[in-house]
């Protein structure tokens, strides 16, 4: 895929397929001098994800950067999360907005903001965007992320409201790592 915003800068995007048409955000920077500050998301749509449409910004100027985001769906709303930089100034929070149309974007506020888990992780743990899953499990849809970072193993039972799972523990079955 080939596009660019006709102003400033993207980074980091991510797309969903949604009423017939892929819908691209983007971590955009308005044109400015000097580094690109991220705090702003771009929007665009295609029919045939090649030939893309400008929605333009759909997130502005919010109060803290926003990093690489993914989107999922819960019922009826768009649930979007994203990196961003919380307590001590460290790449350590996840930040989420709901939409209801992929257009109009509402912060859920800092009660939502999900920090790595201290049953498990240090508060300066990277914890970065997360991709999510919806699974059925025992009869009732529950959802797992999985974020960047160590602290990245997520459980919810709406989509919404986020809690660290712990770490992934795994059954080698006697096999030894290979040592180089």
């Amino acid at each position: 895929m080939l596009y660019a915003p006709p102003e400033g800068r993207f980074k980091d995007s991510t797309i969903v397929w949604n009423d017939g048409k892929y819908t691209l955000f983007a971590m955009y920077s308005k044109p400015v001098e000097g580094n690109a500050v991220y705090c702003n998301v771009w929007s665009a749509e295609s029919e045939d994800g090649v030939h893309w449409n400008d929605i333009g910004p759909v997130i502005e100027d919010a109060p803290f950067p926003i990093w690489a985001m993914a989107i999922h769906r819960v019922g009826k709303k768009f649930i979007m999360n994203h990196g961003s930089v919380g307590i001590g100034e460290e790449m350590n929070v996840i930040r989420f907005w709901e939409s209801e149309d992929l257009r109009n974007w509402k912060y859920t506020g800092a009660e939502r903001d999900l920090y790595p888990d201290p049953r498990w992780f240090a508060m300066n743990t990277r914890l970065d965007c997360m991709s999510v899953l919806p699974v059925v499990e025992d009869g009732k849809q529950i959802y797992y992320g999985y974020a960047t970072g160590p602290g990245g193993i997520l459980r919810s039972l709406d989509g919404i409201n986020w809690k660290g799972a712990g770490p992934i523990r795994v059954n080698w079955r006697g096999l030894q790592p290979h040592r180089c």
